[in-house]
């Protein structure tokens, strides 16, 4: 089974930089999966994920939800997608979700939450602890 991560998030705005920076820290321990730092176009991988027909595709993104504390972790459902994620793509997260749905049979997103997202400013949560919560959510997604 064909397994795809895709980071997701703006590098140069703060802590909407979590998803490429879980990305390249899960690439070491998802040896089986096609890790992919999408940064702000992950429109831009569509092709490539048609090409590897995965099974699974998990993206990981910045979100901002009110009852969350910065580098808390959940699951987004499609439904609230458009409330919580961060637009700071080139589409929304919503349109890429909804084209690959018809590619891919199973799609989770990650979302993190973030404090700061100032530009240029650096990320200011905690990668390694973070990429660990996602890592488990991984591990156990067969229950998802």
């Amino acid at each position: 089974m064909t397994k795809v991560l895709m980071g997701i998030g703006n590098e140069l705005n703060g802590d909407d930089a979590i998803g490429v920076l879980v990305a390249r820290k899960l690439k070491r321990e998802l040896i089986d999966w096609e890790v992919i730092d999408a940064g702000i176009m992950p429109e831009s991988y569509t092709s490539k994920i048609e090409r590897l027909k995965p099974e699974l595709i998990v993206m990981v993104d910045a979100i901002d939800e009110e009852r969350l504390i910065p580098g808390d972790v959940k699951i987004v459902n499609r439904k609230s997608m458009g409330n919580l994620i961060l637009s700071t793509h080139s589409i929304p997260l919503s349109v890429l979700y909804d084209y690959l749905s018809q590619i891919v049979p199973r799609i989770i997103v990650i979302g993190i939450k973030i404090g700061e997202h100032a530009p240029y400013t650096p990320c200011t949560l905690n990668v390694d602890e973070i990429s660990k919560k996602v890592y488990n959510i991984i591990k156990d997604i067969k229950r998802i």
